[in-house]
């Protein structure tokens, strides 16, 4: 099944993102939600990373504080714009964690979707990020509905992304991942 036919029916796809293999379903999606929430035996009150096709998606949905200034590939925690259509499971605290992903094969199915994706390492929560498809459990692989290799390999890695909030006064760092060396706090 075609990966964007496969998330408009509110289903779970396993793809290999710009950094690591991961669970996606549509972010507007609450029951695809719930699903990945129950597939990886997570809790509720851990959100998970949504991916956006580019800056206009990320500000449909966030909003940017000044100075701010998008790095492909890392992932920011931001304020959800009020009324922003989101699964509100996604949105902690009026807060998001958003990434463009540094991926144009990603980028597109994000925007042929034309919603935000959730991104989410395919492993039990609290287990190692699979840096290969071999190592994303048996289980996960049943669940999707499609499985998607990422043409853009030059740019995937086995390590998660990095997380900066932005909401926080100055900005930190919460993971360092992919792209570290690219973000400058100062």
């Amino acid at each position: 099944m075609d990966v964007v036919e496969c998330l408009k029916e509110g289903k779970i796809a396993l793809l290999k993102t710009d950094t690591i293999w991961g669970l996606s379903c549509d972010a507007t999606d609450c029951d695809a939600v719930d699903a990945i929430y129950e597939l990886k035996k997570r809790d509720f009150s851990k959100p998970f990373i949504l991916l956006m096709s580019d800056i206009d998606m990320l500000l449909r949905y966030c909003d940017a504080p000044d100075g701010f200034e998008v790095v492909r590939g890392v992932s920011m925690i931001l304020r959800s714009k009020p009324g922003a259509e989101l699964c509100r499971k996604v949105v902690k605290g009026g807060k998001v964690c958003a990434r463009i992903p540094d991926s144009p094969f990603i980028a597109r199915i994000i925007r042929d979707l034309g919603n935000p994706i959730v991104s989410t390492s395919a492993n039990y929560s609290g287990e190692q990020s699979p840096a290969s498809i071999s190592q994303v459990p048996e289980e996960m692989k049943r669940a999707a509905c499609c499985v998607q290799d990422n043409p853009d390999n030059f740019n995937s890695s086995s390590i998660p992304s990095t997380i900066v909030d932005y909401t926080s006064v100055p900005p930190k760092i919460m993971r360092k991942g992919k792209y570290i060396e690219k973000i400058k706090l100062d």
